[in-house]
């Protein structure tokens, strides 16, 4: 039996049991371009339809894009305010200022995290270190000028994750991360990629890690460990994982938007659909009755020219009688009317699995928008506190590498929002609680009243109330003025 050369890119089942869906994630966010990529994944072919057919429904396949609105606005809530925390020490203070060495402060680093583990189900933080540290002491890694960073990374680039229980915890015992690099010839002036895979895994308290690379344009069975070594200062791989989706398994989870991502690619279907019905129901077409198409010298018919100032003429055949007429025949616009109609309700069910409040078709019940507001409310909010932990988390590592004690930053992830936005409902109440009464006092004051009217969208976050109220004093007449 031919021995198997090892293969680190192969990715684990659980990862396979996913990538359907992350590859759906990936076209949605390159919009109609990324799902006319996909091809018959997303578009399937009619049967019979010729490649050329399908090329030219394909070419003309629109969509509305929802699912990345719903997206955005639910990553903007938790985002409203920055991320915030405890005064740090120095080393800390800078590396929050600048967290991934490409000048990315803390709190833009936590939204693509916030927004990657929303669309995908969940992300990864990998905090790693800068300069060529292989071979030094800790000692000489600090004293060359390496710090820790930390990388974003996307789900589907984690190829393989191995759990254990560890001191009543589950934490990662080895993983593989895929990399693709682009590099630059500078004296043939072309480019290629490059894979390689990173592969750590912990042997008692060291964490080693592998290099693995393979030479550019070869097959699988070339993959070499380019280099190696041990991560000094750290008793844990520093992969730290932020997860929203319901947990099956390391990698394996069900994304909060997956049932809205398939009712986006159904939107996708009926659309396109709808456009070529149109193709073949909207438009008029000339029949001639009882008349044989004219002919060139090849005895092919001859095209005919129709249109404003054009005469069409009914022919006799050979013996002089017959003759015919021409007449425009109208499809039925039935079919249009039904995927019209389908298009709509699609629309309307994918706003509300987004649980957008704003977005919920008219006459929706108080109620009912109420309900979806305070579900909503909950699972962003959830999903704020899980992004604060896993945060706190990955700051613990960079504790562990500058030699500080591992505790709290007092990482805050803000959680006062209302999804609600705009609704007026549920703030008429809080005005009555300001207004108070001839017989009693308000209840609350009028600078609590505009915090509220702030936090539900209903008044800017940069409305300045103390000078608005010197506005007022100034409109107001003095006493005495008649």
């Amino acid at each position: 039996m031919a021995q198997v050369k090892p293969d680190p890119s192969r990715p684990s089942g659980e990862h396979d049991s996913m990538a359907g869906y992350w590859r759906a994630v990936r076209a949605l966010e390159d919009g109609i371009r990324g799902l006319r990529a996909g091809g018959r994944e997303y578009l399937p072919e009619f049967q019979s339809e010729s490649r050329a057919e399908y090329e030219r429904r394909l070419s003309t396949s629109r969509v509305t894009m929802l699912w990345s609105d719903i997206l955005d606005a639910l990553v903007a809530k938790p985002f409203a305010e920055p991320v915030s925390h405890d005064e740090l020490s120095g080393q800390l203070n800078d590396f929050v200022s600048d967290v991934d060495l490409m000048g990315t402060p803390l709190t833009a680093f936590a939204e693509q995290v916030f927004r990657a583990a929303i669309a995908d189900g969940l992300a990864w933080i990998l905090t790693d270190f800068s300069g060529s540290t292989v071979g030094m002491t800790l000692d000489q890694e600090r004293t060359s000028g390496a710090r820790p960073f930390w990388q974003f990374i996307r789900a589907d680039r984690v190829l393989a994750v191995e759990m254990s229980r560890v001191a009543g915890r589950d934490v990662i015992t080895d993983v593989r991360i895929a990399y693709n690099d682009t590099v630059h010839d500078s004296t043939e002036f072309t480019e290629s990629v490059r894979s390689r895979v990173l592969r750590m895994f912990t042997a008692g308290d060291t964490v080693h890690f592998q290099w693995w690379d393979s030479n550019v344009g070869t097959t699988a069975a070339n993959w070499y460990v380019s280099s190696e070594g041990v991560l000094n200062g750290i008793d844990e791989i520093p992969l730290t994982r932020v997860a929203f989706g319901r947990e099956r398994g390391a990698m394996s989870v069900n994304p909060p938007l997956r049932d809205a991502l398939e009712l986006q690619l159904a939107l996708y279907r009926d659309e396109t659909a709808l456009e070529e019905a149109k193709v073949y129901t909207a438009f008029a077409m000339l029949a001639a009755n009882g008349l044989d198409p004219a002919t060139g010298d090849d005895g092919e018919p001859i095209e005919l020219i129709v249109g404003p100032r054009k005469v069409l003429y009914g022919t006799t055949n050979a013996e002089g009688t017959g003759g015919g007429s021409w007449a425009y025949i109208e499809p039925s616009g039935s079919s249009l009317t039904f995927l019209a109609a389908r298009i709509d309700k699609t629309i309307s069910d994918i706003r509300e699995l987004g649980k957008q409040p704003l977005s919920l078709t008219p006459g929706i019940t108080v109620v009912s928008s109420a309900y979806a507001a305070a579900k909503t409310h909950s699972a962003v909010a959830s999903w704020a506190v899980i992004l604060e932990h896993g945060l706190s988390r990955a700051i613990g590592h960079v504790q562990k590498w500058f030699n500080l004690p591992v505790e709290s930053a007092g990482l805050t992830v803000y959680k006062d929002f209302d999804v609600g936005l705009g609704d007026s409902s549920g703030f008429e109440q809080v005005l009555s609680m300001g207004r108070g009464t001839a017989d009693a006092e308000p209840f609350i004051s009028r600078d609590a009243v505009v915090d509220e009217a702030k936090r539900r969208g209903i008044l800017s976050p940069n409305y300045d109330g103390e000078a608005d109220l010197a506005r007022i004093d100034y409109r107001r007449p003095e006493e005495g003025d008649g």
